[in-house]
C-alpha cells in the first residue's frame, strides 16, 4: 500500500507539457496548361445480326477483318489496335404471359479500341472504316501522348499560386509568411468529352474533327508557418 501511494506521489510530481501550438497558413494552389491533343483513342466497330449466332459471329467478324486492314494501311501500329468488346446474344420476340420466350435471332458485336497517332487522318480512318460495313462509333477521346513536362510546369504553376494566396492572406492579416511545413499534391488532366453514341452509315464522306483543347492540371496544398 505505502508503495503504492510512492507511486501516484511520483506520477503526479512529473511537469505536465501542454500541446505546442503551431501557427500556420494553409492554401491550395493550382496550376493549369492548355494544350492541344496529338492523338485519339476511338472506340468503334461493328454490330451484326442473324438468323444463327454463327452467321451473326461470321458477319461482324468478316467487317473487324476488313477495318483491320485498313488500319494497317492507314499506318496504324499493331500496339495501338485492341479488341475492347466481343459480345454474342440472342434477340427474342415480344415475351407474352405464361409463355416462354421465343429466339428471332442472334446479335453480335466487335469493337475496337484504336489509337490514332496522326490526327489529320482521322476523318478519313472514320470514313473508311464506315465504308467498310462498321456501323458502330461508341467514343472518341482526343489526348496528349506525352504530357510529363507538362505536368512540371502545372506544377510549378501550382506552387506558384499557393505562394502567391499565402503572401495575401498574411499581409491582409498583418503577419508574414515562414517556411513551408507540409505540400502535398492531387493531380488530373483535362478529360475530354466523348461524342456520345454515333452510327457510321452516316459517314457518307471524310468526316471533319475538331480535336480542341486538353488542360493539365496540378493541385497542392501548402501548409506555411506564420513568423
Amino acid at each position: 500500500m505505502i508503495r503504492l501511494i510512492l507511486s501516484v506521489i511520483l506520477l503526479a510530481s512529473q511537469p505536465v507539457f501542454a500541446e505546442e501550438t503551431v501557427n500556420k497558413i494553409s492554401v491550395a494552389g493550382v496550376g493549369e496548361i492548355v494544350t492541344t491533343p496529338d492523338i485519339a483513342t476511338v472506340r468503334m466497330g461493328v454490330t451484326s445480326q442473324s438468323d444463327t449466332a454463327r452467321k451473326a459471329m461470321d458477319k461482324s467478324s468478316k467487317v473487324i477483318a476488313e477495318i483491320l486492314n485498313l488500319l494497317e494501311a492507314q499506318g496504324v501500329g499493331a500496339t495501338d489496335i485492341q479488341t475492347s468488346d466481343l459480345s454474342l446474344f440472342p434477340e427474342f420476340e415480344n415475351r407474352t404471359p405464361g409463355k416462354p420466350p421465343t429466339t428471332t435471332g442472334f446479335r453480335a458485336q466487335n469493337l475496337l479500341s484504336v489509337t490514332v497517332r496522326d490526327l489529320p487522318n482521322l476523318g478519313r480512318i472514320l470514313d473508311l472504316a464506315g465504308k467498310a460495313g462498321g456501323n458502330v462509333i461508341q467514343s472518341i477521346q482526343f489526348e496528349k501522348d506525352d504530357t510529363k513536362a507538362l505536368m512540371d510546369e502545372a506544377r510549378k504553376k501550382a506552387i506558384e499560386n499557393a505562394i502567391e494566396k499565402a503572401t495575401l492572406y498574411a499581409t491582409s492579416a498583418g503577419v508574414n509568411v515562414g517556411p513551408v511545413i507540409t505540400i502535398s499534391e492531387q493531380t488530373q488532366h483535362g478529360t475530354p468529352l466523348p461524342i456520345g453514341m454515333a452510327r457510321a452509315e452516316a459517314m457518307v464522306s471524310a468526316v471533319p474533327m475538331a480535336g480542341g483543347e486538353l488542360t493539365v492540371r496540378a493541385n497542392v496544398f501548402v501548409e506555411f508557418l506564420i513568423e
